[in-house]
């Protein structure tokens, strides 16, 4: 029995942090996000890419950070920001030391595209692809002394998943095919959306994506009621699955502002 104890401990401890949304929950956001391009936007991003304004395609390096952070860790704190579960408000001398978060992190790349008078700002636009999408993922941007919920085990599915992941990837399993919710999501934004939704800065992304970290994702979380783990039953995905969705939506909205500004366009 002490054995397995210990086996079981050291399993928590290696679970990972994972990427937020997963590599569909990215691509979705700069499938989104190409659908309001500008042409000057377009260009501006051709010459990035090194192709033409047609063959733009965002979702391509839409998973670039992650995939290249086993070879420079010191890029793992910029996909996230632990604001506390409990605080309401943003406080970058604590949240955000060194400028080691998504808020610092996506503030400094959109800066950087901004200035720059240069093609070649691929690791940038890269960085900047990626960030809009974490910061959109409630997990990413709050803690409860948890490891943005990697450390929260839960049923999901009858699978064993941390709530972290469940909102990572789980909740979006279970909507319809990747290009199907793609163009759905899409059809689902009205010009008032998007006028809505083209505003704010990384900061207020952040807050906004904490306050649905605290509920549904913390607080629908059931009590255990006597089973070895907390179950995510049809109520909790229920109340999850439009947030999923809407974050989503506003990231890829948010996204293609961000880009048209940044070649000079609205």
């Amino acid at each position: 029995m002490r054995n397995l104890s210990l086996s079981l401990a050291l399993a928590v401890l290696c679970v990972p942090v994972l990427p937020g949304w997963g590599p569909e929950g990215h691509e979705i956001v700069a499938n989104i996000a190409l659908h309001y391009l500008t042409p000057a936007a377009r260009a501006r991003l051709a010459a990035i890419l090194q192709t033409d304004a047609a063959s733009v395609n965002l979702a391509q390096i839409a998973n670039w950070a992650d995939q290249i952070r086993p070879t420079r860790p010191e890029t793992a704190p910029w996909h996230f920001v632990d604001i506390p579960l409990k605080r309401k408000v943003f406080d970058a001398s604590v949240d955000c030391k060194g400028d080691n978060c998504v808020v610092a992190q996506l503030t400094s790349e959109i800066g950087a595209l901004k200035n720059s008078q240069t093609p070649s700002d691929l690791e940038t636009l890269k960085f900047l692809v990626h960030f809009m999408g974490d910061i959109h993922q409630p997990l990413h941007c709050a803690d409860n002394n948890d490891r943005g919920g990697n450390n929260v085990h839960v049923r999901f599915l009858d699978l064993h998943m941390n709530l972290h992941k469940v909102w990572d990837s789980g909740l979006l399993d279970q909507l319809v095919d990747e290009e199907q919710l793609t163009a759905d999501l899409i059809n689902q934004i009205t010009p008032d959306d998007k006028d809505k939704w083209s505003a704010g800065t990384p900061e207020t992304w952040a807050v906004e994506s904490h306050t649905f970290a605290v509920s549904p994702a913390y607080a629908l979380v059931p009590a255990r009621h006597g089973r070895p783990l907390p179950v995510l039953d049809e109520d909790y995905e229920t109340a999850a699955d439009p947030v999923v969705s809407t974050q989503l939506q506003k990231a890829g909205v948010r996204l293609a502002m961000i880009l048209n500004q940044i070649a000079g366009s609205n």
